[in-house]
């Protein structure tokens, strides 16, 4: 009868460590899944202007201003520059030269944090278009958050390129939101 006792307490002792073994292996499982999400913000601002007419739109190497862990990184400003000119110079074949200019800033900060041994990172990318008076006329941010660098060529397509995107075509709409008040 001992015997029989020893069994079946053994048998539990097994079940219930590779139970707690089993739910250890999922927890993590999930955890690491989830850790590799990103989360994206979208926030938008559009001055209306009278009369607009969307013409050109001028940009720089000098006007992309990034910091990774509050440092200027020169490389990647050279980085993006090379991916959105190209994206710019097609935007402006297409503009009325006689149009109205605008001059395209991007300003993008990132942070570096560890949870363990785990690096997540947290974007903030806004671009900007001012006029030629240097008034702010529209303005988009993206807020990431994520395993998602700036520092990566296939993010800097992702989220700038997708947000220059979105500016030059809120650029070309400033004429009909104006027409619409």
């Amino acid at each position: 009868m001992q015997c029989s006792v020893k069994k079946v307490s053994k048998r539990k002792n097994r079940l219930f460590s590779s139970g707690v073994a089993l739910h250890f292996l999922l927890v993590t499982i999930f955890a690491v899944a989830f850790t590799g999400c990103s989360s994206v913000g979208r926030e938008s601002f559009i001055q209306p202007v009278e009369n607009f007419i969307p013409g050109k739109i001028s940009f720089n190497k000098e006007d992309i201003y990034i910091n990774v862990n509050q440092i200027e990184d020169n490389l990647a400003q050279q980085q993006v520059f090379q991916g959105i000119e190209p994206k710019i110079k097609g935007f402006n074949q297409q503009c009325n030269p006689m149009g109205q200019s605008g001059r395209l800033v991007l300003k993008i900060n990132q942070r570096t944090l560890w949870d363990g041994y785990y690096q997540k990172n947290s974007l903030a990318i806004t671009g900007e278009i001012y006029n030629e008076d240097q008034e702010l006329l529209l303005q988009r941010t993206v807020l990431v958050s994520g395993k998602d660098s700036i520092l990566q060529v296939k993010f800097q397509r992702k989220y700038i390129g997708s947000l220059v995107d979105s500016l030059t075509k809120d650029w070309m709409a400033l004429a009909s939101v104006e027409s619409e008040e």
